[in-house]
């Protein structure tokens, strides 16, 4: 497999609902073909905290929902890891025995965490097309902050959680003319009857006490941006990145007032409030405590460096929980000199290379910033996918790639951009073969049998030779290069040299080194970047006139004469990250949204056959059988994408409990099957419902179901493009599944 990967950073956007017309954030959709079998660590990337009898509960954003139990605060243990929804954003409430998260465009997920080992979504509120930002939950009602992609309007929509599988919007009220923060915090309270929300720049006092119809008392400008907010009695205190801490007077709703303003000098991340004792995280790691009886004159309890980072924080009575890369415990029963009680690494950060040999997995791992340990390499069992376990470690330089030979030769580039071969027979005790230390910067590492490609390029101050150096590997302990091809970069297939220069594609015979012809070309587009080549295919992601992003498949079976089978359109700013062909797939990543897998067994009609969003950022990914194993900075993961690639995947015969099968196809055109299993004969019913909720159809009326397989064909004629819910009640359980309709 020869490919060529130029990383360009961004903001990654992918659109498959047919909404390129909006300029959305990010719009995702439910995973499809491509299933989660294992994976080993996760990190936390910061995130809310809600502490609720002991358990901790942290929504990381794209790390997943942590749950840890505090009884002995001393000794945090870590409860289960989720990840299993995209998270666009970080806040959380918790009632209960339900946990309420916002994830941005995939809306308010309802999470049943009874048993934390356990937590099972129940079910999830999206508004369409809307950006879901923070939650809060008093008694029966759940209040939901939602802003639009421009951000400049925001609503706040009451929902009817007396049901937690069924949520009810009731009431809502548009906050328009305002400006949102895109990628700050939009924070809310709620307290006896009225809601405080909290925007950049301005917060809205809006009555609740009727929930069909919620009124704006008043607003306020508010100094500062990215606030959080917290109440104490008849004030309302927010904090600001720029370090702003503001006391407002809402005695009288109607007439809001700015008391006072506390410079805190550097970022204000969080705010916490014990009686009249103010906590106030600050980013760079300080705890400020302010005794706050007199707001217009707070006195000064504590200043401390007590953690690390920005983060949130929760309290309770005794101690205080700040998250951001770790967990801290902090002890706050003496105000006055606050005590670190204990610190909780979730373990790795940072993988950001994998490779797949044999029965092992070698990854990658860069320290976080908490840590001085050196870089590590580490070795995976991956013998039972479901259960990867890691079996060794060993320090070492970091790699920027790793390949490996028959299992036992380690090839790496690192971070010095040197070229090493390593025997690692014995893991313990590593051989350095080779060491090929140039000035050079070297990128790009390809193994095809006896030979390794390397693209060069020139080191600091223009030192060193610029092209591709191909060399003899046949004896690992002195690589010969067999020549050199100057001002030349590209990929290998065959015969022939891919190149780009960004304005046009140039194929080079290369089959005699001492004449190397170009042969063929294009430059058809504007722009060419990024490139892999398989078989007769050449995929370029090119742009299109108008600055789209677009994949475009060259027929190359006639090197001299490469010509277009197929434009695959992206939206705008959807840029993948790697490229990877594995038979008649190319497989896409995008480092902020996740994997996506493209049928090309007909060239010229592409077909999207699987998606999924990894909860980390892509940084590698390797492919053994129908296994991706993706290494996404807080996750070594990995997929089963037999679905994607047309393989069956057998169902259980006999189920030993009730069984939903997945919906299929999905996503669909027009006619899908809805299967599921009865272990017993029971009361079932089957409806469909639109991303906000409402009842469409009724597929299968509530009714007496013998046990076995049973099955419904579904015809989406009419209805619109988009997502849908399936909703199963089996004898008063009830299982959601999402289907996507593309038309």
């Amino acid at each position: 497999m020869m490919k060529l990967n130029i990383r360009l950073s961004g903001f990654i956007i992918i659109v498959v609902l047919l909404l390129m017309f909006f300029h959305l954030d990010s719009i995702s959709q439910e995973p499809f073909g491509i299933q989660q079998v294992g994976r080993l660590y996760k990190s936390l990337n910061g995130g809310n905290v809600v502490i609720r009898n002991d358990i901790a509960y942290v929504n990381s954003g794209k790390a997943g929902l942590h749950i840890f139990d505090l009884s002995d605060p001393e000794q945090i243990t870590p409860v289960v890891y989720f990840d299993d929804y995209q998270s666009s954003d970080n806040n959380l409430d918790v009632q209960e025995n339900i946990a309420f998260l916002t994830t941005g465009y995939n809306g308010l997920i309802i999470f049943d965490v009874t048993d934390p080992e356990n937590p099972n979504i129940t079910s999830s509120f999206c508004a369409d097309r809307l950006f879901t930002t923070d939650v809060k939950v008093v008694e029966s009602l759940a209040y939901v902050l939602s802003r639009e992609a421009s951000g400049r309007t925001a609503w706040l929509q009451l929902l009817n959680i007396d049901n937690p599988y069924e949520p009810l919007l009731v009431g809502q009220l548009d906050l328009e003319r305002i400006q949102v923060g895109r990628y700050g915090y939009q924070r809310l309270i709620v307290f006896e009857d009225i809601c405080y929300v909290v925007f950049d720049q301005i917060m809205y006092l809006i009555d609740v006490a009727d929930p069909e119809s919620p009124q704006l008392i008043s607003s306020i400008e508010v100094p500062g941006s990215h606030p959080c907010i917290i109440k104490s009695e008849e004030l309302i205190i927010t904090g600001h990145s720029h370090g702003n801490i503001n006391f407002f007077d809402i005695s009288n709703p109607q007439e809001p007032r700015l008391i006072n303003t506390i410079n805190q000098e550097r970022s204000v991340s969080d705010l916490g409030l014990q009686d009249s004792l103010l906590f106030v995280k600050i980013n760079n790691g300080i705890i400020h405590v302010l005794d706050i009886s007199d707001p217009e004159n707070p006195e000064d309890v504590f200043t401390g460096d007590m953690s690390w980072g920005s983060g949130r924080i929760g309290l309770t009575e005794d101690y205080l929980l700040n998250i951001s890369r770790r967990l801290t415990t902090i002890d706050i029963s003496h105000p006055d000199e606050l005590t670190s009680i204990s610190v909780f690494n979730t373990g790795q950060y940072y993988i950001h290379s994998s490779h797949i040999a044999g029965n092992c997995a070698y990854i990658g791992h860069e320290p976080d910033w908490l840590n001085s340990e050196t870089n590590t390499l580490i070795r995976i069992d991956i013998t039972d996918p479901s259960r990867p376990h890691e079996t060794d470690r060993r320090n070492s330089t970091s790699y920027n790639e790793i390949e490996m030979v028959d299992e036992h030769l380690l090839y790496v580039l690192d971070l010095d951009n040197d070229l090493r071969v390593y025997d690692v027979s014995d893991w313990q005790n590593w051989e350095m073969l080779f060491h090929n230390e140039t000035v050079e910067f070297e990128r790009e590492l390809f193994i095809n049998g006896d030979r390794c490609y390397l693209n060069l390029f020139p080191g600091w101050g223009n030192n060193g030779r610029n092209g591709m150096s191909i060399m003899d590997i046949s004896n690992p302990h002195q690589l010969e290069e067999v020549y050199f091809i100057d001002d030349i970069h590209g990929s290998v297939w065959g015969d022939y040299l891919f190149s780009s220069d960004g304005s046009i594609i140039r194929i080079y015979d290369i089959s005699d080194p001492d004449r190397i012809m170009e042969v063929g070309y294009n430059d058809d587009y504007a722009i060419y970047w990024e490139f892999v080549v398989s078989n007769d295919l050449l995929f370029v992601r090119t742009h299109d006139d108008r600055s789209r992003v677009q994949i475009v498949a060259f027929d190359v079976s006639n090197p001299y004469d490469p010509t277009v089978r197929s434009e695959l359109q992206l939206p705008i700013l959807g840029e993948p990250d790697e490229m990877i062909i594995y038979e008649q797939h190319l497989i896409l990543t995008f480092a902020d949204e996740g994997i996506y897998i493209y049928d090309y067994t007909v060239p010229e009609s592409p077909q999207l056959v699987g998606y999924r969003h990894t909860p980390g950022v892509i940084h590698d990914i390797d492919i053994s059988g129908n296994l991706l194993y993706v290494a996404d900075e807080t996750n070594f993961g990995i997929y089963d994408f037999s679905e994607a690639l047309g393989v069956t995947i057998s169902k259980p015969m006999f189920p030993e409990t009730t069984f939903i099968n997945t919906f299929y196809p999905n996503p669909f055109n027009d006619r899908g099957v809805a299967e599921f299993y009865l272990h017993k004969s029971g009361m079932v019913s089957l409806s469909l419902h639109s991303i906000t909720g409402r009842q469409v159809e009724n597929l299968i009326p509530l009714s007496g179901m013998a046990a076995g397989w049973h099955s419904t064909n579904f015809n989406a004629k009419g209805r619109s493009t988009g997502t849908y819910f399936l909703k199963y009640d089996i004898d008063g359980q009830f299982y959601t599944e999402p289907i996507l309709l593309l038309k």
